[in-house]
């Protein structure tokens, strides 16, 4: 757990959702008070997209081939 003492909600919310990104980890930004501010959530890793990219596109081969057969 990461604890940041930010004044500003709006520098808090940037920051956490860059940590997310660049951590792979969710993140929740809550105020002192314990307000619940917003919850980030990792997106999928670059080279996880890319693989389902290539896979997508290696059965797409696959069918133009039999349908060109």
């Amino acid at each position: 757990m990461i604890i940041l003492d930010l004044a500003d909600d709006l520098a808090a919310l940037e920051l956490a959702e860059k940590i997310a990104a660049r951590a792979g980890q969710e993140v929740t930004v809550v105020r002192a008070d314990g307000t619940q501010l917003a919850s980030f959530h990792a997106a999928p890793k670059r080279t996880e997209i890319i693989e389902q990219y290539a896979a997508d596109l290696r059965e797409i081969t696959k069918k133009l081939r039999r349908k060109l057969n």
